[in-house]
Parts: C-alpha cells; sequence; structure tokens
C-alpha cells in the first residue's frame, strides 16, 4: 500500500504498477493479493504443487489470492493486483 496507508489500513483495491486487467492466460500471481471478476465467466487458480481450481465467477465477484496460487487464467476479463 501507499506509504499513506500503512499507519491507517483502509478496505481497498490494491493498484500497482503488475496490475493486470483483461482475461488472464497464466498470468504470475507473485505478490498479487486480490482477483476482481469485471466479467462472469471461469478462473482457473494453478497451485504450486501443480494441481489448478476451477472457479466459476459473476460479475463483480472478489477473490483472494493465497500464497500457494502460481498463476491464473480466466476465460473472462479480470482484474488482479
Amino acid at each position: 500500500m501507499a506509504p499513506a496507508y500503512e499507519a491507517n489500513p483502509v478496505q481497498a483495491f490494491p493498484i500497482h504498477s503488475r496490475t493486470f486487467k483483461g482475461i488472464a492466460g497464466n498470468v504470475l500471481a507473485v505478490d498479487m493479493c486480490v482477483l476482481h471478476a469485471l466479467e462472469s465467466g471461469t478462473v482457473t487458480f494453478h497451485f504450486k504443487d501443480g494441481t489448478s481450481l476451477d472457479v466459476d465467477v459473476g460479475v463483480n465477484n472478489d477473490y483472494g489470492i493465497g500464497r500457494d496460487v502460481e498463476s491464473i487464467s480466466s476465460t473472462g476479463s479480470v482484474l488482479i493486483s
């Protein structure tokens, strides 16, 4: 978070230079913490152990990204940060 928010946390979507917007194709999830669905579709979370999880998402659904998520793919547009 920006320095102004370090002492006073806010509930907001983080934006930084690696923020991704669009249809994800194995977008690396390193240092990413939130996925927001801009369209309905399927999001695939690829884990470090080689497994994956498909999640059907609706518009404006938000998901926290765990530390064991290696990359993310989607059939619809998402915002990942």
